[in-house]
């Protein structure tokens, strides 16, 4: 069983308003875990970034003209989500120094 607080911190129960988590431009009303367990391509997706970024291993062998269109789709998917938040975050800052708070 999982831990109740984490749980209710993803809004596991669909109890809370708002989104539980955004990506690639649609909201998600639920448990990403549930999300995750229901589409695993997300997490494949995620891991096949961060060991690329990271590491610079390919999710494929034989580079990316022999990776599965998906799989360079998924990858851009990904960066465009980290590249979608960040730009957020800077405007964030951005306002923040400018009202100064």
């Amino acid at each position: 069983m999982e831990n109740p607080s984490l749980q209710r911190e993803r809004n596991c129960l669909g109890d809370r308003g708002g989104p539980a988590l955004e990506f690639s431009g649609r909201v998600f009303y639920e448990c990403p875990a549930r999300l995750l367990l229901r589409e695993p391509w997300v997490l494949d997706a995620w891991n096949d970034y961060v060991m690329l970024e990271r590491f610079g291993l390919p999710p494929r062998s034989g580079g990316t003209d022999q990776m599965p269109n998906r799989a360079v789709q998924a990858l851009l998917l990904v960066a465009g989500e980290l590249d979608r938040i960040e730009r957020e975050k800077r405007a964030e800052e951005r306002e923040c120094e400018s009202t100064g708070n």
